[in-house]
């Protein structure tokens, strides 16, 4: 699989951190796509051609099916436009509004403690600290997280040659020592549930020989009705696969709305939430459907995921954003006295796009 390095891009401090300099894990591609998803474009630069649906089967919509051609180089946007989804010219500041460090005293001290203990290489102390239950899983990520960056640190440079293949399939390690942890922590203060490397439940009910794709992350309320969707990258992952994956957000993020749409009582329910992560970069999105049946792409983040020692000093920043979309996406459920309600489906329903999916091949 091809191993082309990414561009690093923005003006962020950390922007012009080597990603192998003191990252904990560095990174290839991984595995987990279908073969339709993983071909890359040929060394003579020569597209190839893939095939895919147009399909509402996710709410059990009987349409006839087209075989439609699209060439392996279009572009995520002309890819998401295939499934009716519009991005606006300007990025929407309706989601998310200006931060505030709502943190507890005795949080904001574990993080400053936190901050000095990977600038000094000091050992983190938490034990005398007193916090609410939804903030002591963040401390425990921080003490954990600064005691796997010293043990690092410790680690000889000959160590990494003994490694079988450490250069190759690295997606999983990258994810559970520095995405899990930090994604999890924020969530469990939630309502919200988390499950990772996931066929999302829009394929439950699929006849179609489709690619059923697995995604790192999807996210859902306690009554299981999915409402997120998330992919993860490590370092140098390539362009191409980069594109892939923030395509598969997109249209699984549009499935998932239709789904949640069937039972839906309040239009605040037309929503549906991503996150992308590649390496030190981090995305955040929102897919929404207007009572105009309009599907609209908005990116609400677009900024840095801690994953180096430089870039663990803007931990607070990271924290306060991440807790900041959960409510954007607990805000977003209906509330006990809505679900009384009646169904808003028949008001949408002659307006719904198909969506892509794509087309197994043999």
């Amino acid at each position: 699989m091809n191993e082309d390095e990414e561009e690093e891009e923005g003006n962020s401090p950390a922007s012009n951190i080597p990603p192998n300099e003191t990252s904990l894990t560095p990174s290839s591609t991984d595995d987990s796509y279908t073969l339709t998803e993983q071909n890359l474009i040929p060394a003579d630069k020569t597209p190839t051609i893939k095939y895919y649906y147009l399909s509402l089967q996710e709410i059990g919509r009987d349409i006839r099916l087209t075989k439609h051609e699209m060439h392996d180089d279009i572009t995520f946007e002309e890819r998401i436009s295939l499934s009716g989804i519009k991005i606006p010219i300007h990025k929407s500041s309706i989601f998310m509004s200006d931060q505030v460090n709502d943190f507890s005293p005795s949080l904001q001290k574990i993080i400053k403690e936190f901050n000095r203990s990977i600038a000094f290489d000091k050992t983190m102390d938490i034990s005398s600290a007193c916090l609410e239950s939804k903030e002591q899983d963040i401390a425990c990520m921080l003490w954990s997280t600064s005691n796997m960056i010293k043990k690092k640190a410790k680690e000889l440079p000959c160590a990494l040659s003994k490694k079988f293949n450490y250069e190759r399939n690295n997606e999983l390690n990258f994810i559970i020592k520095q995405v899990s942890s930090l994604i999890e922590c924020i969530v469990c203060g939630s309502s919200l549930n988390l499950d990772w490397d996931i066929t999302s439940n829009c394929y439950i009910n699929c006849d179609m020989n489709v690619c059923f794709n697995r995604h790192d992350i999807i996210i859902s309320t306690e009554d299981g009705t999915e409402i997120g969707t998330g992919e993860v990258k490590p370092y140098n992952t390539c362009d191409k696969l980069i594109e892939i994956d923030r395509s598969r957000i997109v249209e699984s993020c549009k499935r998932q709305l239709h789904q949640r749409l069937v039972n839906a009582r309040s239009t605040k329910e037309l929503s549906t939430f991503g996150i992308f992560i590649n390496g030190k970069h981090m995305q955040l999105s929102v897919l929404s459907l207007s009572p105009e049946g309009e599907y609209t792409y908005h990116i609400v983040y677009d900024g840095f995921l801690p994953t180096t020692k430089e870039t663990y000093a803007f931990m607070d920043e990271t924290l306060m954003t991440l807790i900041q979309f959960v409510r954007l996406m607990e805000n977003s459920l209906p509330s006990p006295e809505e679900r009384n309600d009646e169904l808003i489906l028949p008001q949408f329903s002659s307006v719904l796009k198909p969506t892509v999916y794509m087309i197994n091949e043999e």
